[in-house]
């Protein structure tokens, strides 16, 4: 299996999903609520709806999701200003901080992943993987 670049390549993935969701213990938080964080911080404002879409969350498990970050004071549900009957989701000082720490986390785990690989190496990885992504993927950013 060692030759299987696809089997690497997910595990190596499953290795650094496993790691960061243990660090992320620490923040009390788990990865769908990582990248909702992460979401809500590059785009601003967003409905339940649209960001269950964008991340491929179904609603029920969103609804759950939102209210746990609701309730440790990370994000907020406001009116949205373009559907009355629909609320937006914003990140507030408290979410915004947790992200920071969060990241760091996701830095240390790189770390960790990448600390076999030279700097040259690691840098080589990190261009043959954007090259891998961009001719495959739609960014997720």
């Amino acid at each position: 299996m060692a030759k299987s670049t696809s089997f690497l390549l997910v595990k190596a993935g499953d290795k650094s999903r496993d790691l960061f969701s243990y660090y992320l213990t620490s923040l009390d938080i788990r990865l769908n609520h990582f990248a909702i964080l992460f979401r809500l911080a590059n785009q601003g404002l967003l409905s339940q709806v649209e960001l269950g879409q964008q991340l491929g969350i179904d609603r029920a498990p969103m609804v759950q999701h939102i209210d746990y970050l609701e309730q440790r004071g990370l994000v907020k549900r406001t009116p949205n200003p373009q559907d009355r009957r629909a609320y937006a989701l914003m990140l507030v000082d408290k979410g915004q901080e947790t992200l920071v720490q969060a990241l760091e986390l996701a830095h240390r785990v790189e770390a960790e992943l990448l600390a076999p690989l030279s700097a040259e190496e690691q840098a080589q990885l990190n261009h043959l993987m954007n090259r891998l992504l961009a001719s495959h993927f739609i960014s997720d950013d």
